[in-house]
């Protein structure tokens, strides 16, 4: 089973291929604000960043295994006029869950801190963080309440003192984290065309907080109050590697983890939510994905799926919906799963597979997208 320990933020990831953007925008199954990125079995193969969510890195990954993670912080920094001492108190008050975790199959954690006491409503506090894993499933939720920023932007006086601009504010942040991964080791019994069938659910929203009639206590001195910025990420991952086939990489400012030969990826799809300036609120995402890969006789495959995001300050990621793989067309026997103790996956999801009339299956099907795009940002795996 894979470490608790290794714990990641959600990544960022590498633009999509300018033809591949173009095609996809006109598609009613490419949704504004999320980049989708595809990688078909003619793409090489190479990718310069295998992702694993929560998990330990692939290297460490054998048999089958899941991993759910979530967190919450609540941070409160204050510089004050306290009447009882006199003049301003400056304090920096943290809540902070850690990191909870856990590695049972279908089993949910979840995450809550805070700065104040709180005064449990009926029903409960909602979960800001929450996920759970099980074989080819992920689900998780990041939620986020409104926090303000407030300040003397102008000069003030208070009991008598004068304070210049910026003297006095409290300004507050949280933010849920939250990751939902599993993997699991596949064997070909024989040489068949495979075609894997994925689905995504969910949505994205801000916190609707207090419309009217808020009880918003402003602190004296204080001139200037306004809510603190929402930010948002959102990141799914499903990949296959041919762990019997080895690509090298020799660029080591391309290739995270070094250069040197990694298991060949056959299949793969991305997607990451991408911040726009003057998006509308909510996004719901219903996304149906296929991809298609040779399995050959003999060889092992590793396929990991991953969820992870992250919600700041009144930001919401619901996909608690699920991230799933929902199908497998492949004559019975071609592969069998760890996780199913040798079954054959494809009778285990056996289903229907959506017929390739959308514009984002054609183009999983063409290959269009290479997989060596260079990666925006470094962070996370």
């Amino acid at each position: 089973m894979p470490s608790a320990h290794a714990h990641r933020l959600p990544a960022r990831l590498p633009v999509l291929a300018g033809l591949l953007a173009a095609l996809l925008a006109a598609s009613p199954a490419a949704q504004a604000g999320f980049e989708i990125t595809l990688l078909a079995p003619d793409a090489g193969g190479l990718l310069p960043v295998i992702r694993t969510g929560p998990l330990d890195g692939w290297q460490a990954l054998a048999g089958s295994g899941q991993l759910s993670t979530a967190r919450f912080l609540e941070g409160r920094l204050s510089r004050l006029v306290d009447p009882a001492v006199g003049g301003p108190v400056l304090l920096e008050e943290v809540a902070d869950s850690g990191w909870k975790s856990t590695t049972t199959a279908g089993q949910a954690i979840s995450a809550y801190a805070s700065v104040d006491v709180e005064v449990v409503p009926p029903g409960g506090i909602p979960t800001p963080a929450l996920a759970r894993s099980a074989p080819f499933e992920n689900h998780l939720q990041a939620r986020s309440g409104q926090r303000y920023r407030m300040e003397n932007d102008a000069p003030v006086v208070v009991s008598g003192v004068a304070y210049a601009p910026l003297q006095l504010y409290r300004y507050g942040r949280n933010t849920a984290y939250a990751g939902s991964a599993w993997y699991d080791t596949w064997q070909a019994q024989q040489q068949a065309s495979t075609t894997l069938t994925l689905q995504l659910d969910g949505s994205l929203s801000h916190d609707p907080g207090c419309l009217a009639n808020c009880l918003l206590t402003i602190p004296a001195g204080i001139t200037s109050t306004r809510l603190q910025k929402p930010q948002m990420d959102f990141e799914a991952n499903f990949t296959v590697l041919d762990l019997d086939t080895r690509v090298n990489c020799d660029d080591p400012d391309e290739c995270a983890g070094g250069t040197g030969p990694r298991p060949m990826a056959v299949a793969m799809a991305r997607v990451r939510y991408v911040a726009e300036s003057g998006a509308s609120f909510p996004q719901a995402l219903d996304l149906p994905i296929s991809l298609s890969f040779e399995a050959l006789a003999g060889h092992r495959y590793l396929a990991i799926g991953t969820l992870e995001a992250e919600a700041d300050n009144g930001a919401r990621v619901d996909f608690y919906n699920s991230f799933r793989l929902s199908g497998v067309q492949a004559p019975a026997g071609t592969l069998v799963s760890h996780a199913l103790g040798g079954a054959d996956l494809a009778l285990h999801l056996a289903q229907p597979v959506p017929e390739p009339t959308g514009l984002l299956l054609w183009a999983a099907g063409l290959g269009l997208l290479a997989g060596n795009a260079r990666r925006r940002s470094a962070r996370g795996r």
